[in-house]
């Protein structure tokens, strides 16, 4: 058997497995979460599947196929598998993440974005009025790593309503 099948294997048991990891790492995360404090409201879409995250994870497994059957190199296969491994992780995280939106005793979960506040380094936009500001549906976090997370909400109601709990958490400051 070539190479490039065995690859093509190996990434589809990966691809598999992805499936059923995906409900042990919401309950890992729900765990260290802790109990939710407020939910967020959820449009419809994100409920459930998607039309969009059915065809990301139809076009993540058609990749896998494609990729062997073109003359590509061994080393670009498996970059390729691994995009489409990948591409299917995020897609079922971000799928599993929509019914557990919320303040959590340790953590904020909105969308696929989890960020637990010892993590959170600053509010940047909240503390300086004078940077340009985003929508208010929107709260900019910046964590320890130093990295940005947009994260937005359904209303200016629901924004404020986060930001007033994670007040009352002592996590915002101002």
């Amino acid at each position: 058997m070539e190479n490039k099948y065995i690859v093509m294997i190996i990434a589809y048991c990966i691809y598999a497995l992805t499936f059923l990891l995906i409900p042990f790492v919401r309950r890992r995360i729900e765990k260290k979460a802790g109990k939710m404090l407020l939910g967020f409201s959820i449009d419809a879409d994100q409920k459930s599947f998607s039309v969009k995250n059915i065809l990301i994870i139809i076009f993540c497994a058609i990749l896998i196929f494609i990729v062997s059957r073109v003359g590509f190199k061994l080393w670009l296969i498996v970059v390729f598998d691994l995009c489409a491994v990948l591409g299917n992780y995020i897609t079922l995280k971000e799928i599993s993440l929509y019914g557990c939106c919320g303040i959590y005793e340790n953590a904020i979960i909105n969308n696929s974005y989890v960020v637990f506040y010892d993590e959170i380094a600053d509010f940047p936009y909240l503390k300086d009025k004078t940077k340009t500001q985003y929508s208010a549906v929107t709260l900019i976090i910046l964590t320890t790593a130093k990295k940005q997370i947009q994260l937005s909400f359904n209303s200016e109601a629901e924004c404020n309503m986060a930001k007033n709990k994670l007040r009352e958490l002592k996590v915002l400051k101002y």
